[in-house]
């Protein structure tokens, strides 16, 4: 039986390319991504493996060529349907990678056919939430842990360390421009300042693939005497006056 008169099994396609119907599933795994504190799942990373044979009667160069160059390229969009383990497509429509996927993994060939003939394998992984409510965009992961100091005068000194990541894709496949940053979330991470403290300082690191914002916070504690809300610094003096001996002073503050 010829490769063409193989029965069709599905729809298996990444970046434009169709895999032919001698494509066979070598892997299917799913690898559940934890937050750092491991308390809960915040997605699953999916890792697809593929083996197929690509012939041709006048040579196969040019489809190889054609197949690297589409294989090679991330976040694109992946269809994966009909093979038992439920319809996968991924950017497109709704469902996208959360950590600018599809990530495309070796392509490895092997002559079978004195040129005209190629067996071929890739893997290809994909992150996206499993969860019956899963949604594709905004905060994936928040988590922060607190140090204080106290000195030899028992004044505290309280440091927030944290981090929050956000899903990131994206608008559409192929597309360079970053949608989304996790900068952009700095008002909602920046805790309230606590009574009788001051905001010593605070530092921000964005990572390259600006899905990742980590942040640090150091308050000072200063004292019952401290200004209102939203002063940063206050200063006041106290003399006393007196224009005539035996006079009352006057108080100056």
């Amino acid at each position: 039986m010829a490769i063409g008169d193989l029965p069709q099994i599905g729809i298996t396609s990444y970046a434009g390319y169709t895999f032919n119907e001698t494509v066979d599933t070598t892997l299917y795994r799913v690898s559940p991504q934890y937050d750092s504190a491991k308390r809960t799942v915040i997605a699953c990373e999916f890792t697809i493996g593929l083996k197929w044979t690509i012939a041709n009667k006048f040579g196969t160069k040019a489809q190889i060529q054609d197949m690297i160059a589409r294989l090679t390229r991330a976040g694109e969009e992946l269809r994966y349907e009909g093979r038992g383990f439920g319809n996968e497509a991924v950017n497109r429509g709704v469902v996208k990678d959360v950590n600018w996927g599809p990530h495309p993994g070796d392509v490895t060939l092997k002559p079978v056919g004195a040129g005209l003939a190629v067996e071929a394998e890739w893997k290809v992984t994909f992150t996206i939430p499993t969860c019956n409510d899963a949604v594709f965009n905004g905060i994936m992961e928040w988590n922060f842990g607190a140090n204080y100091a106290i000195d030899n005068e028992g004044v505290t000194t309280r440091t927030i360390r944290g981090y929050l990541v956000i899903a990131n894709n994206r608008n559409r496949p192929g597309d360079r421009a970053v949608p989304r940053s996790a900068d952009a979330f700095r008002a909602a991470i920046t805790p309230g300042l606590l009574r009788g403290f001051k905001r010593e300082s605070q530092e921000f690191t964005l990572s390259p693939n600006k899905s990742k914002l980590e942040y640090a916070f150091v308050d000072k504690e200063i004292g019952t005497n401290a200004p209102g809300d939203g002063i940063l610094s206050a200063e006041a003096s106290a003399g006393y006056l007196a224009d005539t001996p035996g006079a009352r002073a006057a108080r100056l503050v």
